[in-house]
C-alpha cells in the first residue's frame, strides 16, 4: 500500500510540473542565453556597400589619352571611381591653383602655356566621404614640327633622292627661320638654308643604309629635329 501512496504522489508532482512548463516558452539547454538574439537576413546594401553598415573606402584611377603635348594641346581625363555611395560629385583643378575649374565626370581641358601642371580629382561621395587623385601633365614648349618626304626613298646607286620639308611649320605665333640637312647622319650639316622651304636634293653614290636629319629653327629659338630611312640598293 505504501509503495502504491509514494507512487501516486510522484505522478501529481510530475503531472505539476508539466503543467508549469506548458506555455511553450522553450528551456535553455546549458550554456546558452535565454535574451540572445538570432540575425535574420535583411534588404540588399544599397550601391558601394558590401556588408550591411559598412562601406568600402573611394578608389579613384584617371585614365588620359595623353600626358604631354606642345602647347597648345588638348588632353582627355577619364575616371573610374569604385567604392564609396552613390552618387559620386565630381571637383576638377586643371592647374594646380586650388580653384575648381570642373564639375563632370568625364573632362576634356585645353593647355596653352608651357609647363608642368599637378591635376587633381576630389571625388566626394553620397555619405560625405571623399578621395582626391593628384596627376602630372606636362605642356611643351611650341617647338617646330618637322616632316621629311623623300623621293625616291631607295633604289640602285647612284640614287638622287629628293628632299621635302612637308609639313615643316610653326608653331602658332613663330615662323621658320633656318632649315638644316644631314644626308649621311654623320654629325656634319652638309646643307643649311635661310631661304625659301627648304626643301633640297643629295645624291649618294655608296649602297647602304642612311638616315638623314633635318633640323629646323625658329624665330623664337627654339628648334626641333627629325629623320627619315633612305636604302640604296647595289
Amino acid at each position: 500500500m505504501r509503495t502504491i501512496f509514494i507512487i501516486i504522489i510522484l505522478s501529481v508532482f510530475t503531472g505539476f510540473f508539466i503543467s508549469c512548463n506548458s506555455t511553450g516558452i522553450p528551456i535553455t539547454p546549458p550554456g546558452q542565453d535565454d535574451n540572445q538574439q538570432h540575425n535574420l537576413p535583411g534588404p540588399p546594401p544599397p550601391p558601394g556597400q558590401t556588408e550591411y553598415g559598412d562601406t568600402d573606402p573611394i578608389r579613384i584611377s584617371v585614365a588620359r589619352d595623353r600626358e604631354m603635348g606642345k602647347v597648345p594641346f588638348q588632353v582627355t581625363f577619364t575616371p573610374e571611381v569604385t567604392g564609396g555611395v552613390l552618387p559620386y560629385i565630381f571637383k576638377w583643378d586643371f592647374d594646380s591653383d586650388g580653384i575648381t575649374d570642373a564639375v563632370d565626370e568625364i573632362v576634356s581641358p585645353n593647355y596653352v602655356a608651357p609647363g608642368i601642371y599637378f591635376v587633381t580629382l576630389t571625388i566626394e561621395d553620397d555619405s560625405g566621404a571623399q578621395a582626391v587623385e593628384v596627376f602630372e601633365i606636362e605642356a611643351l614648349t611650341p617647338t617646330p614640327n618637322p616632316v621629311i618626304k623623300a623621293i625616291p626613298s631607295e633604289g640602285p646607286a647612284p640614287l638622287n633622292v629628293n628632299f621635302i620639308a612637308q609639313d615643316s611649320t610653326p608653331q602658332a605665333g613663330a615662323s621658320i627661320v633656318e632649315y638644316r640637312w644631314d644626308f649621311d647622319d654623320d654629325g656634319v650639316w652638309d646643307f643649311i638654308t635661310t631661304e625659301g622651304n627648304g626643301n633640297t636634293a643629295w645624291t649618294f653614290n655608296e649602297p647602304g643604309n642612311y638616315y638623314p636629319v633635318l633640323r629646323i629653327y625658329d624665330n623664337l629659338g627654339f628648334w626641333e629635329e627629325t629623320s627619315t630611312h633612305i636604302l640604296v640598293k647595289f
